[in-house]
């Protein structure tokens, strides 16, 4: 839910928001258990059991959060270097099939070429929704069946149409690899824990506020606000090819000006 409605926001609207949303919270979380006291401030039990129930909830937000910033960061590091190795393989295709040079080789290239220039034009919109695209499929199994059409006759043929065909596969398995990599994500339960959690300890915090000198209500406030601001990091990091903070596809746009 929260995913979606952030989903075209910028990085500065996305803090933003989890900047004033948990002050709003905690200012009317205050308001709640002030008019539940009324005049009456909280006693010593109340105030040393609600400052060990802040800190378990802080211990175990601390746990979920940063194990959630673990997978998003291994997530994008996986997409990223996936995406480079893609490039690398079709690149690496491309130089074998001008070494080989029979007319299906050059013409297995300009359909590599226009393959490449697919998984930006068309397929990375496609991968918003965590499919291929039909017309970068179809540059694939061109390319593919002329790499077929190649008939070596020498041993040296037979050795680069060999490294021709590792290559392809390469390139083919690479992609499916990068059409997996546009579904990966944090686990919607972490993600629910966490803001369970961040919301538990924003409603314990105004609990406490109710009795609290300025200098804790200060200290209660900014608390809330960093844990808060660590949630928009993770929705910002979460999802490598459609977050807010999602791979690019510079890497095939680079091997595009050499090939």
């Amino acid at each position: 839910m929260i995913e979606e409605v952030l989903e075209f926001q910028s990085k500065g609207a996305i803090f933003a928001i989890f900047t004033f949303a948990p002050l709003i919270l905690l200012f009317f979380s205050h308001l709640i258990f002030k008019k539940i006291y009324g005049k009456d401030n909280l006693t010593d039990d109340d105030q040393t059991f609600l400052t060990n129930t802040l800190t378990g909830l802080i211990t175990l937000a601390c746990i979920s959060i940063g194990f959630s910033y673990s997978i998003a960061i291994q997530n994008q590091n996986q997409a990223d270097s996936d995406l480079v190795n893609e490039a690398i393989y079709i690149q690496s295709l491309d130089r074998f099939l001008i070494i080989e040079g029979s007319t299906p080789a050059l013409q297995a290239r300009r359909y590599l070429q226009q393959y490449a220039g697919s998984i930006v034009d068309d397929e990375w919109q496609e991968m918003q929704n965590g499919s291929a695209s039909p017309v970068t499929t179809g540059f694939a199994n061109k390319f593919e069946e002329q790499i077929e059409k190649i008939n070596p006759i020498t041993q040296k043929q037979a050795s680069i149409f060999s490294a021709i065909i590792s290559n392809a596969e390469k390139v083919k398995s690479a992609r499916m690899q990068r059409i997996l990599n546009s579904t990966l994500s944090i686990p919607p339960l972490f993600i629910k824990l966490n803001n369970l959690l961040v919301l538990l300890i924003i409603v314990v915090s105004g609990s406490l506020m109710v009795s609290a000198s300025k200098t804790r209500t200060f200290a209660l406030t900014v608390q809330c606000l960093i844990f808060s601001l660590f949630l928009s990091g993770i929705l910002i990091l979460d999802y490598p090819y459609t977050g807010v903070d999602s791979i690019t596809p510079n890497s095939i746009i680079s091997v595009l000006k050499v090939i």
